[in-house]
């Protein structure tokens, strides 16, 4: 008898529900935690509540992913992490980002601890051989960030 908790479980998903995050963690933070489990398709982050939800490519991936984390501790960025399954069998992504042919057109860079000042000249120089650049904005929000407009989705991983 376990006074009623089995009618508060979920059944199994590929998506498992992470909590307990901390303000700075980023996707990266959560797949170099987590893909021991198994492949991860997709992360979703909820930054203003310190959760996220991601997605495996397999039903046994998210087992042992929320099994490990019910036995040991699990930290993600120095920080322990909490693991369920999600009610959802699979992510929404935005628009369809299972068509590579669909998607947004715009690059989101967020520059760490800059040596130079960073310009409109500086970004072009950086992010126009990924693809020919249209717009480029600039604002300050947790550091520098700048948003990189290109005529068409570019595939591209930046460090």
């Amino acid at each position: 008898q376990d006074n009623g908790s089995e009618t508060h479980r979920i059944a199994p998903s590929p998506v498992v529900h992470v909590r307990g995050l901390c303000e700075s963690v980023v996707e990266a933070d959560l797949v170099e935690a987590l893909e021991k489990f198994g492949n991860i398709c997709y992360v979703m982050m909820m930054p203003f509540k310190r959760q996220a939800l991601v997605e495996f490519e397999e039903v046994q991936s998210s087992d042992r992913c929320v099994a490990c984390g019910s036995q040991e501790p699990v930290y993600i960025a120095g920080q322990q992490a909490y693991f369920n399954y999600s009610t959802s069998k699979r992510i929404t992504r935005p628009t369809n980002a299972d068509d590579p042919n669909s998607g947004n057109k715009v690059l989101l860079l967020s520059i760490q601890n800059p040596l130079y000042p960073i310009t409109t000249d500086v970004l072009y120089t950086v992010c126009n051989p990924i693809g020919n650049v249209l717009r480029i904005v600039i604002f300050k929000r947790n550091g520098i960030q700048a948003m990189v407009e290109y005529p068409s989705v570019c595939v591209c991983v930046c460090v």
